[in-house]
């Protein structure tokens, strides 16, 4: 029997019909994309550093229906910066562009410090960050100094919405690299006590969620994320906090963003990785602590219900017309890291061990004894347990200065900072370079 089957046959393309017209796709008139050109180097290698490609359709799936023009002035971008956004109830992430650089509603560069804390893992960015910081105070000269070389600020108590102190015109509001000018009496004993990860306590006692509650008790929940970011693969949590300082603080800074509902491309920003491995991680994040998560929405359909808000001793807020959900989200947590600091001021103050600054979640003093320490420290500690209904929360002694020793961050770009102030004030003579530490 023949062979009755069709076959296929190959031809050239026929000439396009005299009635079809090109489609020529010409770069947006209505907004200028080149504010989210990629600062890197525009190179194929270059792609893969990028956040995303624009992953809509590829030239081999396209075949012969699309062809680059030829102008590439008019229909040619450089290669911009995306990010994939999850949205709830799609299919597939959205594609969003991004700038590199924060920038304000303006198009001025965003100074702010959790601006520059946010790019620290660009070269340069953190060291341009603590020269600011530094001129910022050195140019302004308003640090109140008294003839006894004592620096007096304000405390401003109840300064801010959740009852933090708004402390002005100390060291504290400095870059860490100028709290070198501290020293304390050769014969006392300089101290900074600081709580534990505070606000991460404090979220896990006012949220009851048991998971959350064991990782603050089992260890460093900033190690934590930056292994499960695939930032690092030590595996002793001490060795890494010790010997990533830097880095550590980023992860603070996220940690605490994830708990006051920083988003996708924000975090994915601050790690330096893909959005996938942002979303994942606030999914992750989401799973892990599920009571945490339904505690913190109901805190703020419960304020949006009642008009206010308060912290456990009664501190209130109350609610504007259109309240940001972030601060409702921030409120409970920072609320009640300031009520645990007032708590323990006045009971230090009651028991004769009057402090010399209260910072965000520390405590600066100048003591004569041993015992005076461990008086301080079970002062603080009862305050954690107080207002964290019964949770044990640790207490750190971040300096301990004796026999006229001065105050030395521990963080290396702090002790960056002041090496160059005492090179520069070397170097215009105003002290000796026998001075210089």
């Amino acid at each position: 029997m023949a062979d009755t089957k069709s076959k296929l046959h190959v031809a050239p393309d026929p000439e396009p019909a005299a009635h079809c017209e090109e489609l020529s796709i010409a770069k947006p008139s209505t907004f200028d994309p080149n504010k989210f050109v990629s600062k890197r180097s525009a190179a194929v290698a270059g792609v893969e550093t990028l956040q995303t490609a624009l992953p809509h359709h590829s030239i081999s799936q396209a075949k012969d229906f699309v062809r680059l023009h030829p102008d590439e002035n008019t229909h040619w971008t450089p290669e911009l910066c995306f990010v994939n956004v999850p949205i709830k109830g799609v299919k597939r992430d959205t594609l969003h562009l991004i700038e590199e650089e924060p920038r304000l509603a303006s198009g001025r560069l965003d100074l702010d410090g959790d601006a520059f804390r946010m790019m620290y893992h660009v070269s340069g960015v953190e060291a341009l960050h603590a020269l600011r910081d530094t001129l910022r105070v050195i140019v302004g000269a308003n640090l109140p100094i008294g003839h006894d070389a004592r620096n007096r600020p304000n405390l401003f108590p109840f300064g801010t919405a959740t009852g933090r102190n708004a402390h002005r015109r100390s060291l504290y509001n400095a870059h860490a690299g100028m709290r070198s000018f501290i020293i304390f009496p050769p014969d006392r004993i300089g101290l900074y006590l600081d709580w534990r990860t505070q606000e991460v306590a404090v979220a896990a006692a006012l949220s009851g969620d048991s998971a959350l509650l064991d990782a603050y008790r089992g260890g460093d929940v900033y190690y934590t994320l930056a292994r499960n970011s695939g930032l690092t693969d030590d595996p002793d949590p001490k060795h890494w906090k010790d010997n990533n300082q830097p880095m550590r603080q980023r992860m603070k800074a996220l940690q605490l963003g994830i708990n006051y509902g920083m988003g996708v491309p924000s975090l994915a920003k601050g790690l330096d990785r893909h959005p996938l491995i942002a979303s994942n991680l606030i999914e992750l994040h989401r799973r892990a602590h599920p009571r945490f998560w339904t505690w913190r929405e109901e805190q703020v359909q419960s304020a949006m219900l009642a008009r206010r808000c308060e912290t456990i001793f009664g501190w209130p807020l109350h609610l504007t017309t259109s309240p940001n959900k972030r601060t409702l989200y921030n409120f409970p947590v920072q609320g009640g890291a300031a009520e645990m600091l007032r708590l323990a001021a006045w009971r230090l103050c009651e028991a004769g061990l009057v402090p010399n600054m209260l910072v965000h979640d520390g405590i600066l003093f100048e003591l004569e004894n041993q015992e005076q320490i461990a008086q301080a420290v079970d002062i603080m500690r009862s305050a954690g347990r107080d207002v964290c209904h019964g949770l044990e929360v640790g207490v750190d002694v971040d300096q301990r200065l004796e026999h006229g020793a001065r105050y030395q961050d521990k963080r290396s770009m702090a002790k960056k900072m002041w090496a160059t102030i005492m090179h520069a004030l070397q170097a215009v003579k105003a002290i000796p370079t026998r001075a210089l530490p």
